[in-house]
């Protein structure tokens, strides 16, 4: 796991752990963490690929939404 996963994983770590699922936009974690959004999308899927995220897409009143869980 690199610097960015490491991040990323924590950041959602931290909302798992009390429950609750991490909603945020990729734009949004951009800006928390300061790496560009694409940079984010592709370390997301990354993360999901090697097993230590698992991804829920759904929908909301805004459009597409994935939530991400530990």
């Amino acid at each position: 796991m690199n610097l960015i996963e490491a991040c990323i994983y924590a950041r959602i770590y931290s909302f798992n752990i009390k429950g609750l699922p991490y909603k945020e936009s990729q734009m949004m974690l951009a800006n928390k963490l300061g790496f560009d959004r694409k940079t984010i999308g592709r370390t997301l899927q990354s993360l999901v690929d090697k097993g230590f995220l698992f991804k829920k897409e759904g929908l909301c009143d805004k459009g597409k939404m994935n939530t991400y869980h530990i």
